[in-house]
């Protein structure tokens, strides 16, 4: 809590928000949306500097401890105690989803105006990828957001559910080569193929999270979780938009 306290800061001298609770290895406070991704990043080098490193001659096999996030983006006429709850659920939720993979996890919740909501869950190691969505989206030269939605309407058809070994594979195959496909189409500037085979591989390291192991021979695609990830993307990188 006190790494996030000195990232966030104090009531009396905040930095980039305010913390509103601190104590013990729980945390709460308010950040800016322009500061998130900075934030996120020096709450990792903070918790690994005051954490992680002094205790690494007293952890096994070079393991490290972890921590979750929750972040709720929401409508600034939201009632608070609906943002609070939120986090709470959404918090024990991302702790639950990655437990069998050392936790780490940051789960993000957006709240419209309209109280639409949009839930993804990620690693810590694909928020990188996912600033990077953002930056590209907001790029006039880049590809518009349509590909997001193309996306997720063709694949929803598909049956993405308990696929063998080598169904997966297959299926894996397609979405990437669709993925590829809609984005290409979808660039508005000139259509430079570094820069849209960098963005690819950024979405594609998030798809590929999407897999869920159920046995040697049993395998899932969590699709709702890719789409909200990047819908989530296009809105942050309208800034929020009226929303």
């Amino acid at each position: 809590a006190k790494c996030a306290e000195e990232v966030v800061g104090d009531a009396k001298n905040a930095k980039i928000g305010r913390t509103v609770y601190s104590g013990g290895d729980d945390f709460l406070g308010f950040v800016t949306l322009e500061n998130l991704n900075d934030v996120l990043e020096e709450l990792e080098g903070k918790f690994e500097e005051k954490v992680n490193e002094p205790l690494k001659d007293f952890l096994k096999d070079g393991k490290k401890l972890t921590f979750s996030i929750s972040v709720v983006i929401a409508h600034y006429k939201t009632p608070l105690n609906k943002v609070l709850n939120y986090a709470r659920s959404t918090l024990d939720e991302v702790k639950n989803r990655f437990r069998k993979s050392g936790k780490d996890g940051v789960v993000l919740t957006y709240i419209t105006k309209s109280n639409s909501i949009t839930t993804a869950f990620m690693k810590k190691d694909k928020m990188e990828p996912f600033f990077e969505v953002i930056k590209k989206l907001k790029d006039d030269k880049g590809p518009s957001s349509n590909f997001i939605y193309t996306f997720a309407e063709e694949f929803k058809k598909f049956d993405l559910e308990n696929k063998t070994f080598d169904e997966y594979l297959t299926l894996k195959k397609m979405m990437e080569t669709e993925l590829k496909r809609l984005l290409e189409r979808s660039w508005t500037g000139d259509k430079n193929k570094t820069e849209r085979e960098e963005l690819l591989q950024k979405l594609l390291s998030i798809l590929l999270e999407q897999t869920v192991e159920h046995s040697s021979n049993c395998y899932s695609v969590d699709l709702n979780n890719f789409t909200e990830t990047l819908m989530i993307a296009d809105k942050l990188s309208a800034g929020g938009g009226n929303d």
